[in-house]
């Protein structure tokens, strides 16, 4: 992971904040998304697991209206997976110890190796004040040397 950390800072009931404007590589604007880079020498399916505990106390990790993800390209020189088995679209995250693939084919050739993973977050309406955090696991499957 090229940023294994997304910081939304201070947040107010109701708020929406997304990663999506940031610039990879510029720390911004705002809150930047998990970059990944395929380093290795062959091509990979990324998985999400649903996170065992999640980001708000009064809504469950997979109510959409408040919590969200998508992956994008994090290459400069093209897309880096197959678009058409990737998740594009805000979705809900998976259910605890659930997973889904959301890096098909994902590239290791050196100039097309990079995605991102976008968070959307609203605080919920009676969400209480105070730090947030959430742990998200990816498992990475071998596909073969091509």
């Amino acid at each position: 992971l090229l940023n294994n950390t997304i910081l939304f800072g201070s947040m107010f009931v109701g708020q929406r904040n997304n990663t999506q404007a940031c610039v990879l590589g510029s720390e911004g604007p705002g809150a930047c998304p998990l970059w990944f880079e395929n380093t290795g020498n062959v091509k990979v399916d990324v998985n999400l697991s649903g996170p065992v505990s999640g980001l708000w106390s009064t809504v469950a990790s997979t109510n959409q209206d408040y919590l969200s993800y998508k992956v994008g390209n994090g290459s400069q020189s093209g897309v880096s997976y197959i678009e058409a088995l990737s998740q594009l679209t805000y979705a809900a995250f998976p259910a605890a110890n659930a997973n889904t693939t959301v890096l098909k084919n994902f590239s290791h050739t050196d100039t097309n190796d990079e995605a991102r993973f976008d968070v959307n977050v609203t605080v919920p309406s009676s969400e209480s004040p105070g730090a947030k955090t959430m742990n998200l696991g990816f498992t990475v499957f071998h596909l073969g040397s091509g």
